[in-house]
């Protein structure tokens, strides 16, 4: 019918029954493809499931070959290195950490401790060196140090004339084939000496810088120097402070000349040192070595 309006014959139209059926088909259509894309979104997100990061510090890589069977994450190790003071081959570090928040299948980054102890080949170039410049190369080569013995020498005092590993005497870099040992071995010194060993007053070295300590040591006590322990603050050794001394020093008790002295060192001198003097602080930390050497 011409005589109807547009408005008026597209309402009847769209009110037939063909089209009412066309349009609910497509709204329940499209209703049902919205429903499922969301579902296959949620189940390949995994969204809004997370679960507890299990704690894997301290695990061997037997207990993480085992945990990995039946872990809701996936467990890769990322780095590893070697710390002398933690059993061979367990998980020292994790990322994410334990009892974080995390999705299924979330990859957990182990570090772990070397399951070999490294080897390293001794700076046989020690020979000859003061014997300050010889540990400070050990310890930059990761091996500890121990004075064994004391020879009188006038023609070379103060430098190291032998070195011993596990009990061996190792030949000069010009006489044999380096030597290799496990890192954080202990290497034995002979070093030599001036003149016989007599009783000296043992030196109050708390409070000094780490260079001051060595020449009280050398030239005002000829006194050698022995084991030398860091903590984590120190950055720079020769400015560093002597916090504690072994033997401790005591008014009127003696050591014998060429005795070695431990010390241990921290960047910020102890808290009860004074500001002009440090030195004249007399008591001594009650800190002492255990058998194994260490503090």
């Amino acid at each position: 019918n011409k005589k109807l309006g547009f408005f008026k014959k597209l309402f009847i139209f769209g009110t037939t029954r063909s089209v009412l059926a066309n349009c609910l088909g497509m709204l329940v259509a499209t209703f049902i493809l919205l429903w499922l894309s969301f579902a296959l979104l949620k189940c390949y997100t995994n969204h809004s499931e997370y679960y507890t990061v299990p704690d894997y510090t301290n695990m061997t890589m037997d207990d993480i070959a085992k945990e990995a069977r039946k872990s809701k994450f996936k467990l890769v190790v990322h780095d590893s290195f070697y710390m002398k003071e933690r059993p061979l081959g367990i998980v020292l570090s994790q990322n994410p950490l334990a009892n974080d928040q995390a999705k299924k299948g979330r990859i957990v980054y182990l570090t772990v401790n070397k399951e070999v102890k490294p080897e390293k080949y001794i700076p046989l170039r020690i020979y000859g060196l003061e014997t300050e410049r010889a540990i400070s190369s050990l310890r930059s080569a990761r091996f500890n140090h121990k004075i064994i013995k004391e020879v009188i020498d006038e023609k070379v005092p103060g430098t190291v004339v032998e070195v011993y590993y596990n009990g061996k005497r190792i030949q000069s870099l010009e006489d044999s084939i380096p030597t290799i040992a496990t890192v954080w071995d202990t290497i034995g010194l002979v070093v030599a000496v001036e003149h016989d060993a007599g009783p000296v007053q043992i030196p109050d070295l708390v409070c000094l810088q780490y260079n001051q300590a060595l020449f009280k040591l050398r030239s005002g006590h000829n006194l050698m120097l022995g084991n030398v322990t860091v903590d984590a603050s120190v950055t720079d050794t020769m400015s560093a402070y002597i916090v504690a001394q072994f033997p401790p020093y005591q008014p009127g008790v003696f050591m014998q000349m060429g005795d070695p002295v431990d010390l241990r060192l921290s960047q910020s001198p102890p808290s009860n040192c004074g500001t002009e003097n440090p030195n004249d602080i007399g008591n001594t930390p009650n800190l002492s070595p255990d058998s194994e050497g260490r503090w």
